[in-house]
């Protein structure tokens, strides 16, 4: 993935909508945490939920993939906090419930590679 830049925003995420930040690659230890992916509400109305979607390109030994939200991007991920993970080796759906009760609210997204799946991973994130 690129290396951080406020030159060229991430992409967005709105309602009936789907942004891939992860492409069918694995991240690596040199750069292990994913694009970023802005979440954008449509004003007046309740946060939607967020599904994160991980998908491999085979069924790999073990995997780990942490998720991570903030409410402002900043560079380093200072701000981005740990809400989610996954270790499903047959790919998983996460939905991150931001308006109930006690839900993360978030505007960024990104995951992190903790355990690499050793295969390529595809990770989609819709609202």
């Amino acid at each position: 993935m690129p290396v951080y830049s406020n030159a060229f925003p991430p992409n967005s995420v709105g309602p009936g909508e789907q942004a891939t930040i992860v492409n069918a690659e694995q991240l690596g230890l040199g750069s292990p945490f994913s694009s970023r992916v802005a979440i954008a509400d449509v004003h007046g109305m309740q946060a939607r939920p967020v599904l994160v979607t991980f998908t491999y390109a085979s069924a790999p030994a073990s995997v780990q993939y942490d998720i991570f939200a903030a409410w402002d991007d900043t560079a380093p991920l200072t701000s981005y906090t740990k809400i989610g993970s996954t270790t499903n080796v047959n790919g998983d759906q996460v939905t991150l419930n931001r308006a109930a009760a006690g839900g993360n609210h978030f505007r960024f997204l990104c995951v992190r590679e903790v355990v690499s799946p050793g295969v390529n991973a595809t990770v989609k994130v819709q609202q």
